[in-house]
């Protein structure tokens, strides 16, 4: 979360006694707002299913399929054992069109006939997984509202595509509370670079 600090508004009593006048609050959707892992989740199951299936259409033995998959895995940092993304691991940090380009990639080099388009097609097949993403915040409309009364505007700032946003700002109906939205599909530099801000 990032606050742009306005001297000239009044300050607004937070949490700890500190005082502080924000201009504006910027968050990050998912881990801050909402819980992401769900889709980060299924997208993982659904892709490792399109690559199985892949590999027993293309007469792979069982033994390379595996290490297939294991390949996929580790590039895009899901950890199967446990089935949570690793942290800070593209899966949970990049683009959806870096985590494709990886994943197409690192299957392609893992020995897997599949290109690009066929990865992407994948991905698109499997629609908007986020938009069921919990908010993990009580009563999130009422938590961004406090800001509001005070005149603080409040942005959202994702490495997640345009169409997921909006579907989880309708959901957790905070569309009419956030003021501005920059996505990762939108910008040529996405988090952690400052660029998007």
């Amino acid at each position: 979360m990032v606050a742009v600090f306005n001297t000239n508004q009044a300050e607004i009593p937070m949490l700890g006694g500190m005082n502080w006048s924000p201009k504006m609050i910027v968050f990050d959707k998912d881990g801050t707002l909402g819980d992401c892992t769900p889709a980060l989740k299924l997208w993982s199951e659904r892709m490792t299913q399109n690559v199985h299936s892949r590999c027993i259409t293309s007469n792979i033995s069982p033994e390379r399929t595996a290490n297939i998959i294991t390949t996929f895995h580790d590039s895009i940092g899901w950890d199967a054992v446990v089935e949570d993304v690793m942290p800070s691991a593209p899966l949970s940090a990049g683009t959806w069109d870096e985590i494709v380009k990886l994943s197409a990639a690192a299957l392609l080099d893992a020995g897997l006939d599949v290109t690009l388009e066929e990865t992407q097609e994948w991905h698109e097949h499997l629609g908007d997984i986020h938009a069921q993403d919990a908010p993990l915040i009580k009563n999130l409309p009422a938590f961004l509202k406090h800001f509001k009364r005070y005149g603080i505007l409040i942005s959202i700032c994702t490495s997640d595509d345009r169409r997921s946003t909006e579907a989880c700002m309708r959901n957790w109906n905070i569309g009419d509370l956030v003021d501005f939205s920059i996505c990762g599909d939108e910008v040529t530099e996405s988090k952690p670079s400052a660029s998007p801000l």
